[in-house]
């Protein structure tokens, strides 16, 4: 299983790990074949620190024969693993959703950037595309105790944090699941 938007959303190239980092983090799940396709604009490296700390948690996690299955960015990853971190590995800075989709978009007329609003939920359409793909095609959000929805015209950017997205998304598709699954008058908790 490959995990297209995850695909979209980084970038490991041209970031490689020197061998001494991927020797201390136990990086020899990376897949260099599978980094050919990341193609967006956030960076992720590695630490270069070299503490025994990480390596012991990954040889930890063998020796208990939970040992790493594939390279985590197939989507089939199971054991315990190092994570990248979104730092750009050439100026060392934090590389994050502001800092990469903003900056390009800022000058547009269009662009409206609504801040101290909370997103609530993704809004999908009824219909798929002609893959089969569920469409997102806004958001909803409150703003000073009100209800608002966001149509997107292309498409939907998550970008609400390393916790806050996946709750998001997790959320989101399973309403829409429920709504599915239960026809388009279910008005009940799906749980």
């Amino acid at each position: 299983m490959r995990l297209p938007t995850f695909l979209l959303s980084k970038i490991l190239h041209p970031y490689t790990p020197t061998p001494e980092t991927i020797a201390n983090l136990s990086l020899s799940h990376i897949d260099t074949d599978l980094q050919k396709n990341f193609s967006g604009p956030l960076q992720v490296s590695f630490s270069e620190e070299r503490d025994g700390l990480p390596k012991a948690w990954v040889d930890s996690w063998k020796h208990m024969g939970r040992g790493l299955s594939s390279a985590p960015f197939t989507g089939d990853a199971v054991g315990g693993y190092i994570n990248a971190m979104n730092i750009n590995a050439a100026t060392k800075t934090s590389s994050h959703a502001l800092s990469v989709y903003y900056p390009p978009m800022a000058m547009h007329e269009n662009l409206v950037v609504v801040t101290s609003a909370l997103v609530t939920k993704i809004v999908f359409s009824d219909s798929r595309d002609e893959k089969g793909d569920i469409l997102a095609t806004g958001i909803s959000y409150t703003k000073d105790s009100h209800s608002c929805t966001a149509v997107a015209k292309r498409e939907v950017v998550l970008a609400a944090s390393a916790l806050q997205t996946p709750k998001l998304l997790e959320l989101s598709v399973w309403d829409w699941f429920c709504g599915s699954a239960f026809g388009s008058g279910y008005s009940g908790t799906c749980r």
